[in-house]
């Protein structure tokens, strides 16, 4: 069994080109969907979530959130988060 780590980074820049700094992991992915949404309420975040297994390393990002399957359990949460607080 594959278990699934988030690394999760934060940071803001103006133009979008500072480097992200590591602020922690977790292997929840209610965690790391709360930390991407936090990071996203600010137009000059860079933060992203990056979705590590034994196969691969994918990045979560605001400005590019293109389909794989590794990313489809934190999508599915980050997805219920936001029906939730339009409650």
């Amino acid at each position: 069994m594959t278990e699934t780590w988030y690394l999760l980074y934060s940071g803001s820049s103006d133009e979008g080109r500072g480097e992200s700094e590591y602020v922690g992991r977790t292997r929840n992915a209610s965690d790391a969907a709360k930390h991407f949404r936090k990071s996203i309420k600010n137009p000059y975040s860079i933060g992203y979530v990056a979705v590590i297994t034994d196969e691969e390393v994918v990045k979560y990002y605001s400005w590019g959130r293109d389909y794989n399957p590794v990313i489809s359990e934190l999508k599915e949460v980050i997805q219920q988060l936001e029906e939730n607080s339009n409650d």
